[in-house]
């Protein structure tokens, strides 16, 4: 498991947020974000799938005035 980290400021105030996982499994941290918090991470674990190759990690969070943003992780999935 690769241990992940997204902080984030959303001026707007968090409405909601989406995880995805490419080439791999997302476990997300189940901590609730108060809605309308301005400044708060987003913590989870990434699990590789069996394929070597690029995979990644991608943020989308959504504010209270409609706007939205997405960050992504990118990661190198090796094997012996």
């Amino acid at each position: 498991m690769l241990p992940f980290e997204f902080t984030v400021v959303a001026e707007g105030g968090y409405a909601i947020h989406s995880l995805e996982g490419v080439a791999g499994t997302i476990i997300a941290d189940q901590t609730e974000i108060p809605d309308g918090t301005k400044n708060f991470r987003i913590k989870g674990g990434f699990f590789a799938g069996d394929v070597p190759g690029p995979g990644a990690i991608k943020l989308t969070v959504r504010d209270n005035e409609g706007g939205q943003s997405s960050s992504t992780l990118g990661v190198d999935i090796l094997r012996d």
